[in-house]
């Protein structure tokens, strides 16, 4: 799933991972990742579908939760799977040569 997925969406799921297990909004994951909000929001839609449609997973590798009363999202992850993230992030980025 990871090595699938396009660059920006690495960049989502390595700055989730940074700060896991606490809850960070699409903004921080926007800044971090160097992406707007948009490019975060317009990328979370296709890995949906992917990781639903070609991995059968049921969710998210991180949760993610609504806050209405703040018009936000915040997103968090496991301890373990933050240890995967980072791990593959070096992998790649060790194989790639650069920026994952």
């Amino acid at each position: 799933m990871f090595i699938e997925s396009s660059s920006a969406m690495r960049r989502i799921l390595l700055a989730i991972a940074e700060k896991s297990p606490r809850w960070v909004t699409t903004n921080d994951i926007g800044t971090v990742a160097g992406l707007s909000v948009r490019q975060v929001v317009a990328s979370l839609g296709p890995f949906e579908k992917r990781v639903r449609g070609r991995y059968a997973m049921s969710s998210w590798p991180f949760e993610a939760r609504q806050f209405v009363d703040a018009g936000i999202f915040k997103y968090s992850m496991s301890p373990e799977t933050a240890e995967q993230i980072v791990t593959l992030t070096a992998q790649v980025r060790q194989r790639e040569g650069g920026d994952a």
